[in-house]
């Protein structure tokens, strides 16, 4: 796999359980979510992109995400300005189980508790509501 510094800004990787497509109105995700961690460039000191995202597909391919289950993929997206990753998840009607698993995306990542992690809905991404659902600093 390229390294990410050496990709092109507009850049989007995507890693999806087997018959899962990427897309908000698919069945698996439409009553799902996201959370979503953007890390501007200027906020990158003494993080390694390459490895928060390496690290987020060893947790997606050896299913030791918490509530997996309730995992469907994750994204790498590189802007000009920014690092994206999001963890697509099923189902966000349960709360509890959606703060477990953003609490271990933000262990895989290794981010400090001032950088935030925060979750949308996909069915507001659909209708471009895109304010955050709620926000995790743990």
């Amino acid at each position: 796999m390229p390294q990410l510094y050496d990709l092109l800004p507009s850049t989007d990787y995507m890693l999806f359980k087997a018959d899962i497509r990427p897309e908000w109105e698919a069945p698996s995700n439409q009553d799902g979510g996201k959370w979503v961690l953007t890390i501007e460039n200027k906020d990158q000191e003494g993080l390694n992109m390459q490895e928060i995202w390496e690290n987020l597909m060893l947790t997606m391919i050896g299913c030791t995400m918490s509530h997996y289950n309730y995992v469907n993929g994750a994204v790498m997206s590189l802007r000009d300005r920014y690092f994206r990753f999001s963890l697509w998840t099923r189902d966000a009607n349960d709360k509890t189980k959606q703060l477990e698993i953003g609490k271990h995306f933000r262990e895989i990542a290794k981010i400090s508790p001032k950088i935030q992690i925060v979750y949308q809905l996909h069915s507001n991404a659909i209708n471009r509501q895109l304010d955050n659902d709620f926000t995790m600093a743990l």
